[in-house]
């Protein structure tokens, strides 16, 4: 993903523990948090959510998205 400059999209809860992924420049990852993690319910969640944003603000950033909150980590400067 970071070699073709693409936003990682992921279920893994393990890509917040920066010990286990040391993150530097990177166009974003995206990580879902949906109960069931169904192609139904990870779009209710994440459809609305990229339609409010460019690629662009997704650069050097994690973002934790569910149905209750959206946390934005800076991974980069």
């Amino acid at each position: 993903a970071t070699m073709e400059k693409r936003i990682l999209l992921t279920l893994d809860g393990h890509f917040g523990d920066w010990a286990v992924l040391p993150l530097s420049e990177h166009s974003g990852v995206i990580r879902i948090k949906a109960h069931p993690p169904l192609t139904e319910t990870l779009a209710k969640i994440l459809l609305p959510f990229l339609s409010n944003h460019r690629q662009d603000d997704f650069q050097n950033q994690l973002v934790i998205v569910s149905s209750a909150r959206v946390r934005w980590i800076r991974t980069a400067q």
